[in-house]
């Protein structure tokens, strides 16, 4: 136990030894060597380290660590925390995001901030939009420059199959504007509810109108 070895002693040994603890115990762990631990990244990512990270410095904090991981590292603003994550980011979200079953509550601003970082690793951001329980407001939320055009189709349809994004017009407009008509885009139509707007662009209710659709969608 740390709490039984010097301050002195035991940052040495620490530094010396290179040591990375994968989990800590942090009781009666003096709060000076706690900080000196964590602000010099002598510790593993892995979800018990991250949880003995909070104990020490967002206590009420913990229990959601479990649902919504990334999203309570983000609000801890932990500058070093999160850069040491950023060194290997695929890594952690894929034995702390998606690796922990039960995180599937982070935010919407938290998911895209995810998938915009793993612009590499398209098929990982595939995962964490099926995994996560949000709803996409916009598409134009979820555009990266960084992503091909390709790439952002595939995602943009992983929000449609997963009944992810909110059916609205305007979202078919703008998945219209830049693919055209797809099977994806047809299923986001019968999942619109409100009334077409009248200034809707004239080609693609022909071209929805043409489609393979049922007529019987059409009477509403």
């Amino acid at each position: 136990r740390l709490s039984d070895i010097s301050l002195g002693k035991m940052k040495s040994a620490i530094d010396v030894c290179d040591i990375m603890f994968a989990q800590l115990e942090i009781d009666r762990v003096s709060s000076e060597l706690l900080d000196w631990i964590f602000d010099h990244g002598y510790y593993q990512i892995t979800f018990e380290m991250l949880q003995s990270i909070f104990m020490h410095k967002s206590p009420s904090n913990v229990s959601k660590l479990a649902t919504q991981n990334y999203t309570m590292i983000r609000e801890l603003g932990d500058s070093f925390l999160l850069e040491y994550i950023d060194e290997d980011f695929e890594k952690y979200v894929t034995s702390i995001v998606l690796g922990i079953d039960s995180n599937t509550e982070e935010s919407l601003d938290t998911v895209l901030y995810v998938i915009e970082k793993l612009h590499i690793h398209v098929s990982l951001a595939d995962e964490v939009i099926i995994k996560e329980n949000v709803m996409l407001d916009s598409l134009s939320r979820c555009s990266f420059e960084n992503f091909s055009k390709d790439e952002q189709q595939h995602l943009w349809n992983r929000w449609i199959s997963t009944n992810k994004l909110n059916p609205t017009w305007e979202n078919v407009m703008l998945y219209w504007e830049n693919y055209g008509i797809t099977d994806e885009l047809l299923e986001l139509v019968l999942k619109v509810e409100e009334d077409c707007p009248q200034d809707m662009d004239g080609e693609l209710v022909m071209e929805i109108i043409c489609s393979d659709l049922e007529k019987s969608c059409f009477e509403r």
